[in-house]
């Protein structure tokens, strides 16, 4: 059940960004064969959608306002805390080699402001970094996900 439902949520992230509908979707997995609970996979589906549209929306707002609800990725994953922000930061190893790209979680019960984002990332880049020395060069916030339905 569980490789059937993680095969299916790959097709339907790309049946997202191609801009199928649920509907086509479903009965395309139908013909498949390959339908898992109906309730789930709406769910996963709403979740997926709604991922989609919101990922990269901190972009978007002033560094001194928190995230509101059109911003906010509703989620019911096993958080530790209610928010989970996540934050685009480019590293480099050295000064003079190219930039890379990762991102990092930050899991709270604060609601946090673009600028309280950066802030955090900043004060305590020394456990965010992989193993190697890497040097910040900027942190931007992405996404932020709220705990809902535990």
């Amino acid at each position: 059940m569980a490789q059937v439902r993680k095969g299916v949520m790959s097709l339907m992230r790309k049946a997202i960004t191609a801009g199928q509908s649920r509907t086509a979707f479903i009965k395309d997995m139908r013909a498949a064969k390959t339908m898992y609970l109906g309730r789930q996979m709406l769910s996963d589906w709403m979740f997926l959608k709604q991922e989609y549209q919101r990922t990269g929306a901190l972009t978007r707002l002033r560094r001194d306002v928190r995230p509101g609800k059109a911003s906010i990725i509703a989620c019911d994953w096993r958080l530790s805390n209610e928010y989970q922000y996540v934050v685009k930061v480019q590293t480099r190893l050295s000064p003079e080699a190219p930039l890379g790209e990762r991102f990092v979680r930050i899991v709270t019960d604060e609601r946090m402001t673009s600028e309280m984002m950066e802030q955090h990332v900043i004060d305590h880049w020394r456990f965010f970094r992989s193993p190697k020395e890497e040097i910040l060069e900027t942190a931007t916030p992405w996404s932020v996900y709220k705990r809902v339905g535990q």
